[in-house]
């Protein structure tokens, strides 16, 4: 009786190796594009929330009750806030408020440095609506 020798096409362990590290990098190829997109998205997600959120709340902090904003800080909002909320946003920068040059409103500001997230939050309002300088988002209120 022959014995059968495992090899080269006959599908030994080194073979069956191959296969699966092949498979899983064709995966990998085709997978980490659509991961990306959706940790940068998710990312831009949260930046969008928290902004609105900041906003929200300086509207009806007392600052909002009188109509100046002068003097308005992030410290000022926090029991106006979600418990939980954070200054620091999902990509690590933190959530700036100040009054704008109209003493009426306010400028809520954040730090974007990665630029796909940046297009994905300016594509979530209207042009007039924010200001960008650099990576710096910028939205008037009211």
């Amino acid at each position: 009786m022959k014995k059968k020798q495992g090899g080269f096409m006959g599908f030994g362990i080194l073979e069956y190796t191959v296969i699966v590290v092949g498979v899983l990098g064709l995966a990998t190829l085709f997978f980490l594009p659509a991961i990306k997109s959706m940790n940068e998205q998710s990312e831009a997600t949260e930046i969008i929330a928290g902004l609105n959120t900041i906003n929200e709340a300086a509207f009806k902090s007392k600052y909002g009750r009188v109509s100046d904003f002068t003097g308005i800080k992030f410290a000022d909002l926090t029991n106006l806030l979600p418990e939980g909320f954070s200054q620091r946003a999902a990509n690590g920068q933190n959530y700036g408020i100040d009054v704008a040059t109209d003493t009426t409103k306010f400028n809520t500001t954040i730090s974007i440095p990665n630029v796909r997230i940046l297009e994905r939050v300016k594509s979530s309002f209207k042009p007039h609506q924010f200001t960008v300088s650099g990576t710096t988002f910028s939205m008037e209120g009211p």
